[in-house]
C-alpha cells in the first residue's frame, strides 16, 4: 500500500492539463515568427572569412584554438594522443584536455 500512494501521485502529476503559458502569449509568438520571416535571408560567408576573423580575435585575445594547438604540438615533432602516451614517448604538454603531445623518445647510446 506504501508504494502505490506515490505512484498514484506521480500519476495524476503527468495526466493532469498543465498550462506552461498563458493563451494570449501564444498569439504574441506567432506574430514575432511572421515578422522574422518577412527579413530578408542571411548572407552567405566564406568559411575562410569567419575562420580568419575567430583567429585574429582570438590571438589578440591571448586564446589558442585547437588547430594553433595542434600545429604548436606538430612543430615540437609530437602528435596529440588520446589518453595518456605510451611507454615509448616523451610527454610534451597538451593538445586538449585529457589529449597529451607526445613524442617517441631518443634512443640513449
Amino acid at each position: 500500500m506504501r508504494g502505490l500512494l506515490p505512484f498514484l501521485f506521480l500519476l495524476s502529476f503527468f495526466l493532469s492539463p498543465i498550462q506552461a503559458q498563458p493563451e494570449g502569449r501564444e498569439e504574441e509568438l506567432e506574430e514575432t515568427w511572421s515578422e522574422d520571416r518577412d527579413q530578408a535571408p542571411p548572407r552567405v560567408v566564406e568559411e575562410s572569412e569567419v575562420v580568419g576573423a575567430e583567429n585574429e580575435a582570438g590571438l589578440a585575445a591571448g586564446r589558442s584554438y585547437p588547430w594553433i594547438i595542434l600545429k604548436k604540438c606538430r612543430e615540437r615533432g609530437g602528435q596529440c594522443h588520446s589518453g595518456v602516451c605510451s611507454w615509448n614517448e616523451k610527454f610534451i604538454g597538451f593538445c586538449s584536455f585529457a589529449r597529451p603531445c607526445c613524442r617517441k623518445r631518443r634512443a640513449v647510446p
